[in-house]
């Protein structure tokens, strides 16, 4: 009785599938910054990085998720776009979702002229847990052909049950 309660509990639990890639602590020097990429190739994947300014001036420290894309613009010091932000302080949290496979970073900017060191804990998610997913439509051509035989259907089964009311009725 005992084992088989132990069984159904060891069913039930949740297995983690939770990927750290990091828990480091990066030294950002004044006025530069440092990033860490990673590859997501599954569907669905969402990260977790999670940030703790360890050392340096407080909101000194900027996080930024960004794609390769937008990556290789900021290291070329051109306008670029980011998917989140946030400034450093102690226990940072960015969750994110991805909806495409590719190549992406987690860049520390440091904004002030004092060293910081920034604890950078990153984990990729592929539970799919808080995701919903993502709305797909058909074709105007499938469209018109699922509301025609739609409406085929619907008259065939108004006739068919007509013709047998009526066969009652005279019956």
């Amino acid at each position: 009785m005992i084992f088989s309660w132990m069984l159904l509990s060891a069913l039930f639990v949740p297995t983690s599938l939770q990927v750290v890639l990091t828990d480091d602590i990066y030294s950002v020097p004044a006025g530069e910054w440092r990033y860490v990429e990673f590859v997501v190739s599954q569907q669905p994947a969402a990260v977790r990085c999670d940030l703790d300014l360890v050392s340096g001036g407080p909101a000194g420290v900027r996080a930024e998720l960004l794609d390769r894309n937008n990556l290789e613009l900021y290291t070329n010091r051109k306008p670029h776009q980011f998917l989140a932000a946030a400034a450093v302080a102690s226990q940072t949290l960015i969750l994110q979702a991805f909806h495409s496979p590719g190549t992406y970073a987690v860049a520390m900017i440091n904004i002030t002229g004092h060293p910081a060191r920034v604890r950078l804990h990153l984990a990729m998610d592929f539970s799919g847990i808080g995701q919903t997913a993502a709305a797909s439509y058909l074709s105007p051509h499938r469209r018109l052909a699922v509301i025609l035989i739609s409406f085929a259907a619907f008259f065939a089964m108004v006739t068919f049950s007509a013709r047998k009311l009526l066969r009652a009725i005279k019956g």
